[in-house]
């Protein structure tokens, strides 16, 4: 098959779950170009980009970031393509079907820097590259359009009001929903329910290491509590800071030391948190980090924390299950479909410090129980979560083979 992959950025560091869908379509002999509205510019990346040469097969459109310049490339780009493409410039203009994209002029660009009509698939990751793909397939691409919903889609489809995915609905010729509660918001949304199909995103179960006789690898007699998550408004730091706070206030013993991995904006505004607490002493930030470097972290923690305010469905409470740590998070969007509940994971409301810290320090009482939610939370990765088999079920998918 030949598969265009459509993203907002590549590379992104903390979108793995991309990259490792495309370098298992690269493995299994397909071949794979990526097409991607932005260029990120962050100082890490994950090593497969260059050991796949993955960057040779990524297209960007060069759109100016000033207004003006933008319009005067847009007509430079109407002037060039409306001889040979009228129908998608013209359909890449109209507001009233892509919004912002349209009016900003970037529609226009992003559409015409789709130059081959040669792809089997146009699998769209995020509901605003489902619009672009709808508008690429209304506009003379043949090629079966799969448009994938995650977290961030659906918050973004829902901020902006009802609509902003009907073309995407309209023209797509299935849709993927990380979790259960992805469903039910698409479906709200106004996505006819038979265009839905359930499909996770997984890990390599292999990449990750259970705890032995409930040791961690780390050589300290601290409880070392873990949190894996971009430095966000949506991930609700503060709280599970508060919640750190709180611990350490308890005097509980062995004593607490938390580390967040992850960059983002609000790292400033969370280490002055942490400061006005006065734990910067149990408290480290690692920046932004690969994922061989998240995995030594995983290697050594004893409880994972996260305290979103929403999630799609949570890469990273997957990958904390297979490497057999018991985990703490918040039950919002698609987390509990993410964790075994009450026998891998607590989950607690959000927004509520207090409640994070009594399971913490319920956890840190009675390390015995480590194990066992341990071992069963590995296992319900390994029978529900495996990406061999998640990947085996998306090749079908995108062959056209819907039966589950």
């Amino acid at each position: 098959m030949k598969i265009a992959v459509l993203v907002n950025s590549f590379p992104k560091i903390s979108e793995t779950f991309i990259l490792d869908q495309i370098i298992e379509m690269i493995e299994r002999g397909h071949h794979v170009e990526i097409f991607a509205r932005n260029k990120t510019d962050e100082e890490v990346v994950h090593e497969e980009i260059q050991e796949y040469n993955l960057l040779s097969n990524t297209h960007y459109p060069n759109i100016p970031q000033n207004k003006i310049r933008r319009i005067l490339s847009a007509g430079k780009t109407f002037a060039v393509n409306f001889p040979y493409r009228p129908r998608r410039v013209i359909e890449s203009l109209r507001i009233g079907k892509y919004g912002r994209d349209a009016l900003s002029l970037r529609m226009l660009h992003y559409s015409q820097s789709f130059k081959e009509n040669d792809f089997d698939v146009l699998y769209c990751h995020f509901g605003p590259n489902g619009n672009l793909g709808s508008l690429l397939k209304q506009t003379g691409t043949n090629a079966r359009v799969i448009t994938v919903f995650h977290g961030y889609g659906i918050r973004l489809g829902i901020e902006n009001g009802p609509g902003m995915y009907d073309e995407a609905f309209k023209h797509s010729d299935l849709l993927l929903a990380n979790s259960k509660s992805t469903i039910d918001k698409l479906i709200k949304m106004g996505a006819d329910p038979d265009s839905i199909i359930f499909h996770s995103i997984g890990v390599n179960i292999n990449e990750f290491y259970p705890r032995k006789d409930g040791v961690n690898g780390n050589d300290t007699d601290k409880v070392i509590v873990t949190t894996v998550a971009r430095l966000a408004e949506i991930k609700g730091h503060e709280y599970a800071i508060q919640a750190i706070s709180e611990i350490i206030d308890r005097n509980i013993d062995p004593e607490i030391e938390y580390r967040i991995v992850g960059g983002g904006p609000k790292r400033s505004e969370l280490e002055q948190l942490v400061c006005e607490l006065n734990i910067e002493n149990s408290v480290l930030f690692t920046g932004q980090v690969d994922r061989s470097t998240v995995q030594s972290h995983l290697k050594e923690t004893d409880l994972f924390l996260l305290s979103s305010l929403d999630e799609g469905l949570g890469i990273v409470l997957l990958e904390a299950q297979a490497s057999g740590i018991p985990v703490i998070a918040t039950n919002v969007g698609g987390i509990p479909d993410a964790v075994n509940q009450n026998e891998s994971a607590i989950l607690v409301p959000p927004k509520k410090p207090m409640l994070l810290a009594d399971e913490l320090e319920f956890l840190c009482n009675n390390p015995d129980q480590w194990i066992d939610m341990g071992n069963k939370g590995r296992e319900y990765i390994k029978n529900n979560f495996n990406s061999n088999d998640l990947n085996d079920k998306l090749e079908r998918v995108l062959k056209g083979n819907t039966r589950q």
